[in-house]
């Protein structure tokens, strides 16, 4: 039996508009960089919407934006998460929203064991992002954490939705994830958590459904090796 409930969403929902509490987060530009994921399958004459989830937009280089999210979102079939097309029919993409535009985008590396995947698309003329930072080590237990996410499928450009929460520990589990006070639900997969520089120390992969504000992710030292700076 899986205990912990990956968190995306397995059909569309419409955007709803909802005022975020604000937070002492000065790193503005992160809204920025935040993207709103959703897989679809086309078969033929027909499109059908498979999975939503969050990610973050975490290099540009050579034209091209790289985006962090969760491997289940990426390969559903890897974590026994049944996807629509049981027939494997139809032809899967992967669309990318940013403020007011739409891109492909491309799975260009996964890591099942830590449930990281990275996703590549084109940069586009008008699009200011900033390479984020790593941080090199894990918060202190009980430092303020910050997360930008489209929990529940909220997402638009008018709004830019925060949560914050408390560092909790990491070794658990044998892939040594990380625990966080940051209420998750599905749409939350694949989003970034901050530190109070700024700096990523990881993105929510799932929470233990019997607590409403309790997720999981992997820890800075596993995604640090993921996108190649250790």
């Amino acid at each position: 039996m899986i205990k912990y409930l990956f968190l995306f969403i397995l059909f569309n929902l419409s955007c709803i508009s909802r005022n975020p509490a604000n937070y002492d987060f000065s790193h503005i530009q992160k809204f920025k960089n935040f993207v709103f994921l959703q897989s679809e399958y086309n078969y033929g004459d027909y499109t059908l919407s498979e999975a939503n989830a969050s990610g973050v937009i975490y290099r540009v280089n050579d034209g091209l934006i790289y985006i962090l999210t969760a491997a289940h979102f990426c390969s559903p079939g890897s974590y026994e998460i049944q996807n629509i097309n049981e027939s494997q029919t139809g032809h899967r993409q992967i669309w990318v929203f940013n403020e007011n535009t739409k891109r492909l985008g491309m799975v260009f590396k996964i890591d099942t064991q830590n449930d990281l995947c990275m996703i590549v698309s084109i940069k586009k003329k008008s699009d200011i992002f900033e390479n984020l930072k790593f941080a090199k080590k894990m918060p202190r237990i009980g430092e303020k954490i910050y997360n930008s996410a489209a929990p529940d499928g909220i997402a638009s450009p008018d709004i830019k939705l925060l949560l914050d929460g408390y560092y909790s520990g990491s070794n658990f589990g044998p892939n040594k994830y990380s625990l966080y006070t940051i209420p998750a639900t599905f749409g939350s997969s694949g989003s970034a958590v901050y530190n109070k520089k700024g700096e990523i120390i990881s993105i929510i992969v799932a929470a233990d459904p019997n607590f409403e504000n309790i997720s999981m992710g992997p820890n800075i030292y596993n995604i640090r090796k993921f996108v190649g700076e250790l």
